[in-house]
């Protein structure tokens, strides 16, 4: 299967310093001639046409600058789009440039509004006509050259999809990629190819019908009948696109989906075995958004002999709300059903369509009493119990201390949901559960405490406790995430904290914030500024510079600490180290006092960067730290990336502005990770006041630095809900052993933002 390649090239791509054509002025100074510019104008195209990717490159960036005022580098370019030359089939690649269309379309694109306007007006038609060639390869590229376009290359939308149904593969595949690009215009047509005789076909056309966002209501009948086709990718495309259109798609709609829904469930159940929801969610999820229209038949499949069918159907109802109401009855009589999951759930239900809901308010609180699993259940059902359910959440925290574990695992997670006052009451009964049998209750009384933040201050004695004997890797990762969260108040658990300095095999984005943690929260500490004084020559590169930062927070400054990052200062070999120390140092400010000759002789020679950052830490060491913030925006800009950086680093110390956000966007872009890791940190002081940079950070999620993707996760979730689309990118990253878990966390915040 195939994926757009919606990335530029990363190191082909970037734009330089593009001369403008020579052009004469009215100055003394002398002008080229005509012959001289038609000479350079045909070797810049020679060389965008010719297969030297360096000078093919540096052509682009110049053609570029030509389009704004020379009519015929234009005229030139736009002929060039007729040309076929290319790289031969299957060679659409991101990272290579493997045709003079793709070029010269790159090329205008760069050129920016003026090069736009020109393939609009000009360049399309040049276009549209590569996509009938006879040549498999040339329809291939030029389809390939278009998804370039994006929303640009829209009008060539229904030319595109007419490849879509050919029999060479490389073209259809290409042609899927840049409908997914461009976007589709024609729905109805599309939705079409799910009933393509071509199995690949139509399961191409499945995966994007599933995501269209707009399903017009002529494309329902075709929807239906898609329902019906064997393959289930086809099938719950349909479904999800029917759901799309909602109520329009009517009881015709839900009638096939039940029939679908029917076929899936002809095994009988069997209690001891668990279930998987996820091949039929797309199903219930379609019904719930048709709404009313689907009553009648999730009604019938009230009646189903499978009893999770009648429990998800009871759920659908409850979700669909008011519109169902006509369901009370039937959902009455199932809270007799002889599965207590299936009563719970018609439970719900009732009380969500507005009926009567005592009798069903009495079967949750009987079922929180239950020995097993059913207690869960019932406990889990109470915040989707809406109003109705109030009443019921004083007798769940009860549960904290049942016998029955899964109620005390249900009334964690439902406490995790609750006002943090009502959190805060349950304080001493969580910090019990930190030493509970169950691993996943130890776990999940960790998560309360985290969301509880310094709120949770007297727990951390218990926390430490805990983590000192706990086993499980996963729940001692959730109670050192809990000992983040307290912050300073984190001090009691310091020394269980310390052998975590050095434990290689705790998350890296864990493992990252314990230096800042304990310099702040056990700053007098012999151990522990020993334990960071150690951790400053840590192998690991972006640890190390983590210890180092924190060395800059101790206070009081101990001797130490002040010789250490003097040192590093002076004479590490690797710039970041020295940075960060003398970052460390500016931070220090006034308890840096005792090494200021030190500072005035840090900067030898012409390093503009220790020049800069000797500046910046001597007005800290004189408390006059805002005096230097022009000298350091103006170092934003300089010529040299090392004085980038510091300005960016020193930045951070003096605070930046709104202002600032075009500057450190562009920083972003640099080849320096120190640089790029600068700026992040400074946008995410910014928070969405600098959600421009939203695009920028998502980029730098799959950065080859671990300290740079850490930077932008971190600046994306200060921006909560402005940085929604970088959610995709975060969710890649869930797994990844070393931001992993600051991917999760980043993601929590921003749709908890999006989702109060």
């Amino acid at each position: 299967m195939r994926y757009f390649p919606w990335f530029t090239l990363s190191v082909l791509l970037i734009v330089g310093c593009s001369k403008a054509p020579p052009q004469a002025e009215a100055t003394s100074e002398p002008t080229a001639s005509p012959d001289a510019t038609t000479a350079e104008r045909t070797r810049l195209l020679a060389a965008l046409k010719g297969a030297n990717p360096k000078a093919r490159q540096e052509a682009m960036e110049e053609l570029a600058a030509w389009v704004e005022s020379d009519p015929p580098t234009i005229a030139a370019l736009v002929e060039l789009l007729k040309d076929k030359t290319t790289a031969g089939p299957g060679k659409t690649l991101p990272t290579q440039i493997n045709s003079t269309r793709e070029a010269v379309v790159r090329t205008l694109l760069m050129a920016g509004p003026k090069g736009e306007l020109v393939l609009k007006e000009q360049g399309l038609a040049a276009l549209r006509a590569g996509l009938t060639d006879p040549s498999p390869a040339i329809r291939e590229h030029t389809a390939y050259t278009i998804g370039l376009l994006k929303s640009l290359g829209q009008p060539l939308s229904p030319d595109v999809m007419k490849l879509c149904s050919q029999s060479d593969p490389l073209v259809r595949g290409v042609a899927f990629d840049t409908l997914r690009a461009i976007g589709i215009t024609d729905v109805v047509g599309f939705v079409a190819l799910l009933a393509h005789d071509d199995l690949d076909i139509a399961q191409l056309a499945a995966e994007q019908v599933s995501r269209l966002s707009a399903i017009p209501p002529a494309a329902i009948p075709t929807l239906i009948a898609a329902l019906e086709r064997e393959d289930h990718q086809i099938r719950t495309a349909a479904a999800a696109a029917l759901g799309r259109v909602g109520s329009t798609s009517g009881k015709e709609a839900a009638v096939a989906i039940t029939e679908v829904l029917k076929k899936a469930f002809t095994t009988p159940f069997n209690p001891d075995t668990s279930y998987d929801p996820k091949p039929t969610e797309k199903y219930w999820e379609a019904l719930r958004r048709i709404g009313e229209p689907a009553t009648e038949s999730l009604v019938g499949l009230l009646r189903h002999e499978h009893p999770v069918v009648r429990a998800s159907a009871a759920r659908t109802l409850g979700e669909i709300g008011r519109p169902a109401h006509r369901a009370a009855p039937p959902l009455q009589h199932a809270l007799t059903d002889e599965y207590g999951f299936v009563a719970i759930e018609a439970a719900v239900a009732l009380c969500r369509v507005g009926e009567s809901h005592e009798a069903a308010l009495e079967l949750i609180k009987q079922a929180m009493d239950a020995p097993n699993r059913l207690a869960q259940q019932a406990i889990e059902a109470i915040p989707r119990l809406g109003a109705a359910g109030q009443p019921l959440l004083a007798l769940a925290m009860h549960k904290l201390t049942s016998d029955n574990s899964a109620a005390r695992y249900a009334a964690l997670g439902l406490l995790g949901r609750m006002d943090r006052r009502e959190q805060v009451q349950q304080l001493a009964a969580v910090s019990r559960l930190l030493s509970d049998t169950e691993a996943s209750i130890r776990a999940r009384a960790a998560e309360v405490l985290s969301k509880l933040g310094p709120d949770a201050a007297p727990a951390a004695e218990a926390l430490g406790q805990a983590l000192t004997v706990e086993k499980n890797d996963g729940v001692r990762y959730r109670l050192v995430e809990a000992l983040i969260a307290l912050e300073a108040a984190a001090k009691p658990a310091a020394p269980a904290l310390l052998p975590f300095l050095s434990n290689k095999s705790v998350p890296l984005s864990l493992r990252l914030q314990l230096p800042r943690l304990l310099a702040r929260a056990d700053p007098t500490s012999q151990p522990t500024v020993a334990a960071l004084i150690t951790a400053s020559n840590d192998m690991d590169l972006t640890f190390r510079l983590a210890a180092i930062n924190a060395l800059g927070l101790l206070d009081p400054m101990p001797t130490e600490a002040l010789d250490r990052l003097l040192t590093l200062a002076r004479s590490d070999p690797r710039w970041p180290i020295r940075q960060a120390a003398l970052r460390a140092l500016a931070w220090a400010g006034p308890r840096a006092k005792p090494i200021r000759g030190e500072v005035e002789a840090i900067a030898p020679g012409s390093l503009a960067e220790l020049a800069l950052w000797r500046t910046v830490i001597l007005a800290a060491i004189d408390g006059q730290l805002a005096s230097t913030a022009n000298a350091i925006r103006a170092g934003l800009s300089d010529k040299s990336a090392a004085v980038r950086g510091a300005a960016a680093e020193a930045l951070v110390l003096v605070g930046p502005t709104v202002a600032d956000v075009p500057a450190l966007v562009k920083l972003l872009k640099e080849s320096s990770s120190t640089v790029k890791e600068a700026a992040a940190r400074c946008l995410a002081q910014l928070g969405p006041a600098a959600k421009e940079a939203v695009p920028p950070l998502t980029n730098l999620l799959t950065d080859g630095d671990a300290g740079v993707r850490l930077a932008a996760i971190e600046a994306l979730a200060q921006m909560g809900r402005a940085a929604q689309s970088a959610v995709p990118k975060l969710q890649d990253l869930e797994r990844d052993f070393v931001v992993g878990e600051a991917a999760k966390a980043a993601l929590k915040k921003i749709q908890a933002e999006e989702n109060p």
